[in-house]
Formats: C-alpha cells, structure tokens, sequence
C-alpha cells in the first residue's frame, strides 16, 4: 500500500489525492501473492525481509481486483499433477511410519489431502497463453510427410546412383573390349 504523506502546502493536496487514488485502485481485499524471485532482483536491505525459513526468496505484491478477475482456475492436468505429487508424499511419508501409527498417521494425511483438494478446485491462477496443440500437430505431421518423401527421393536416387555406375561399368568393358580389337587389329596390320 502507498504511504500517504500529508504536506501543508497546496502541493501536498495534489499529492495527496493521488495517493488516495492509487489506494482506490487497490483494494482491501485484493490477494497478496507470495511469487518467487532471484536474489539479484531484491535490494540487499529488503532481502531479510523476504527471505523465509527456507532461506527461498519471496516477494509479497498486491494483485488488483482487475487482474485478479482475470485469473482462471487451474487446470485439470494440474490438479491431476498435484494430486499425484500429494500420492506420492503420502507414499513416502507411509513408507518410513512404524506400524503402531500407520493407521492413524494414514488417516491424517488422507483428511489433509482432501482438504488440499477442495482447496485446489476452488485456486485460481494466472492466465497463460497455451500452445496452440492444433498447429503443433499438423506442423509434426507436416515434417513427417517431408521426411517420408525426402527418404522416397533417397531411395529413387540411390536407385539412380546404381543404375548408372552399372552403365558405366558396362560402357568401360565394351571400351576396353574396343581397345583390345583395335590393338590386335593394329598388330595384324603392323605384320
């Protein structure tokens, strides 16, 4: 939220209505969204501030109702992606309990995941632009119709190729059966 200073001056009047403005655009209930950052990105004075126990950086920004009226819930991929992140945790987290807590310790975790669960039908997030999956698809089937035509003309000039050198081979055998005939042709007529 913006500071509001008050001056005395008749400046400070400006100043201070576009201050109460800029806070009527953000509103009181407005989510404050926890994003992830790099540390280059925060200023060395603030970087305890928005360091958490992890020691992960985070920076706290107020989303405006405007945007946030934007953002849409999430996928179902991604709910199927949480859901198995949540199966596996639970697995692992089972995995290393004794035997005399199991059942308790399953019980827990299987109320958290539905509570979890509830929670994430509900969890908007931003808008992103997906991949146009059509166009992907028939520029794939595109590049394999190239590639099966490019191996067809392999095929035909490798045929190509064969054919020749067998002519070439045919053609030097009858020059060299010439040769010979002339050769001895010369030497009769040299005799």
């Amino acid at each position: 939220m913006p500071k509001v200073i008050k001056k005395t001056s008749s400046t400070g009047k400006k100043s201070q209505q576009k201050a109460s403005t800029s806070r009527s655009r953000i509103r009181s209930d407005s989510p404050i969204v926890r994003t992830a950052v790099n540390v280059s990105q925060i200023s060395k004075s603030k970087r305890k501030k928005a360091q958490n126990g992890d020691g992960e950086m985070f920076k706290e920004r107020t989303v405006s109702a405007r945007t946030f009226s934007h953002w849409k819930p999430i996928t179902k991929s991604s709910q199927a992606l949480l859901v198995q992140t949540i199966d596996s945790a639970i697995i692992s987290v089972l995995s290393e309990t004794s035997s005399v807590a199991y059942s308790d310790v399953r019980d827990v975790l299987n109320s958290l995941k539905k509570r979890i669960l509830d929670k994430s039908r509900n969890l908007k997030a931003p808008a992103t632009k997906r991949p146009k999956f059509n166009t992907l698809e028939a520029a794939c089937q595109k590049l394999e119709s190239e590639v099966v035509e490019a191996l067809n003309q392999e095929e035909q000039l490798s045929e190509m190729v064969e054919q020749m050198t067998r002519t070439v081979q045919e053609k030097e055998e009858i020059l060299e059966e010439l040769e010979k005939a002339a050769s001895k042709t010369k030497k009769k007529s040299q005799l």
